[in-house]
This record gives C-alpha cells, sequence and structure tokens, in this order.
C-alpha cells in the first residue's frame, strides 16, 4: 500500500511522489511559497509568492530545474499570487494533483 494521494503521474501511466528541490530553487528566485498543481499527465502550473519580480531569465531557470526535480519535461504555467492559502484543513500542500483517474484510483483501492 502507501499514499496515493496527490501522486504525480506520468504520461504512460506512472505514478510517482513529486521531489520538490526548494534549496535549489531558491538559489534561482528569492521564493516565499511555491505550489504545484497537476492538471493533466503534460502540464503543471506553478503557482509562486516571490519576494520581489523575477526575471524571464530566472523564470526559465526556474522552470529547468522544476523539470529537472520531477524527472520529466512538464509544459509549465507560472502564476505570480500574493499569498497562496492553506487547504481546508490548515495544511500548505506543495503538490496538487487534479487529475480525475488520480482521483478514481484512490476510491478503487
Amino acid at each position: 500500500m502507501g499514499r496515493v494521494r496527490n501522486m504525480m503521474q506520468l504520461p504512460g501511466g506512472e505514478q510517482r511522489w513529486p521531489l520538490l528541490n526548494y534549496k535549489a530553487y531558491r538559489e534561482i528566485v528569492p521564493l516565499r511559497q511555491l505550489q504545484l498543481i497537476q492538471r493533466n499527465t503534460d502540464e503543471m502550473l506553478v503557482r509562486l509568492v516571490t519576494e520581489c519580480p523575477v526575471t524571464n531569465d530566472e523564470e526559465s531557470r526556474l522552470a529547468e530545474a522544476i523539470r529537472a526535480s520531477l524527472g520529466y519535461h512538464f509544459a509549465l504555467t507560472f502564476n505570480y499570487c500574493e499569498e497562496i492559502p492553506r487547504s481546508k484543513s490548515g495544511k500548505f500542500e506543495d503538490f496538487i494533483c487534479e487529475i480525475p483517474a488520480i482521483t478514481q484510483k484512490r476510491h478503487e483501492q
């Protein structure tokens, strides 16, 4: 058994725990918060709260660092926020999978 909630899903159906490298990300941009939301098997929304504006070069370097951490070349869309809210339970989730197939597999187990 093991954890299945908010597992990353790759196009071939493989599921794995998303490994995020905050230390490497913070060396590129001045992060306060970061959250990845997987909407489908090829794309991620990257929500960021930063201490100052991020340049195009920094964003490109951050994208490559995120892809390297995840081990897949996801299409990334960056969304800059003032704050990323916690879940209803009060927990901050740095990775959220919104793929319906994952949700359905959880209920079948």
